[in-house]
Parts: structure tokens; C-alpha cells; sequence
């Protein structure tokens, strides 16, 4: 009994000390969203359009995207009676005022947890890599004088930005890679608190 209690404890650590990522990566051929606890999560394909659900980084699950269907159209519904109408649209007017006592409170709540979230999220992974060029090489370089100015100005934010001139013909193409991250105790708690301050009881 007592193995049981210490498995139960160390998946409970592990689940408490881990992070929930969101990854997303944008390149020209690719479009991919991530939301993973640790290494295990699903990955959206936002150009092909399937799924593919990773466990501690092994694919084992994949969704193919489903054809669209076409919709049919309902029947007309048969319009309902004078007094049901007034009835429901009194009873839609009575809960409309019930929601509007509690929405300041909610959305003060609501935006203290998303605050909450910003402060404690950890930006794992933030690149960024340019390759461009214009028609007139001498544009081309202006704008690489710029990045390296930029680069010289403020190294601590745009090293993570790289730009690749092309001399030889027009083009404009990148990839951006952004992994941000959340302590899985920190959501637990900041949603403990949010739930203790929203009026819904």
C-alpha cells in the first residue's frame, strides 16, 4: 500500500512540476500549433489540416482531416404562439439582468487571472530568421544597416532575430519559432483564486 501512496505522490509531483507549452511555428511551407504538457500534447497542422498526438515526443495518434460535408437545410419551424413568445422573451429579459449584476465582477476577475498568466509565463523559445531582398541591391542594404544598427542597439531582444539579405532577386521569406510556457502549480492556484473570486455561487 504504502508503493501505491509513493507512485500516486510522484505522479502528482511530476503533473504539479511540469509546464504546459504552447508552441507555434510559422515557416513557408509550414503552419503548426502545439499545446503540450511536457512533451506529450497534440500538434494542430494548420496547412494540411490534421492532428498528431505526441506522447514524450513519440507520435501515436494521428487525425486526418475530415471532407467538408454539405449542409442541408432544415425545415421551417412552425411559429409559436403569442403568449409562449412574450413568455420567453420576459423570462430572456429577467436573466439579462441577472447576468449584468455579476459582469463587472467577472470581467475584473477574468482579468486579474489573465495577468496573472502573463506574469508567470516563461518564454522558452522566441526566433525569428528573415530572408530578404528587394529589386535595387542598394535598398537591400540599407535595411540590413538598419538591422545591424538595431542589432548593435538592443542585442538582448534582437539577437533572437536573424536577417539574411538576398542580393540577387526580390524575395521575402521567414520562419518564426515561439514556445511559451506555465507552471502547471501556477495555473492550479491562479485558477483556485479565480474561481473563489467569480459571483457565480
Amino acid at each position: 500500500m504504502l508503493y501505491v501512496w509513493l507512485s500516486l505522490l510522484l505522479i502528482l509531483t511530476a503533473l504539479v512540476v511540469a509546464r504546459i507549452r504552447i508552441r507555434l511555428e510559422i515557416a513557408p511551407r509550414t503552419r503548426l500549433l502545439a499545446v503540450k504538457l511536457g512533451r506529450s500534447g497534440p500538434e494542430f497542422d494548420m496547412v494540411g489540416g490534421g492532428i498528431v498526438v505526441r506522447l514524450f515526443g513519440r507520435r501515436v495518434w494521428r487525425i486526418a482531416p475530415k471532407p467538408a460535408k454539405v449542409r442541408k437545410h432544415a425545415p421551417a419551424r412552425s411559429s409559436a404562439p403569442q403568449e409562449q413568445r412574450s413568455a420567453s422573451l420576459a423570462y430572456r429579459i429577467r436573466l439579462l439582468r441577472q447576468a449584468l449584476r455579476v459582469v463587472p465582477r467577472c470581467l475584473s476577475a477574468i482579468f486579474r487571472f489573465v495577468i496573472a498568466g502573463i506574469k508567470s509565463a516563461v518564454v522558452e523559445q522566441a526566433e525569428c530568421e528573415i530572408r530578404g531582398g528587394f529589386a535595387n541591391p542598394a535598398l537591400t542594404g540599407q535595411v540590413y544597416g538598419f538591422y545591424q544598427a538595431a542589432l548593435a542597439t538592443a542585442p538582448g531582444f534582437f539577437r533572437r532575430v536573424n536577417f539574411n539579405p538576398d542580393w540577387t532577386v526580390p524575395t521575402m521569406s521567414g520562419t518564426v519559432r515561439v514556445t511559451v510556457a506555465w507552471p502547471v502549480y501556477r495555473l492550479v492556484w491562479e485558477t483556485a483564486v479565480l474561481l473563489t473570486r467569480l459571483p457565480l455561487r
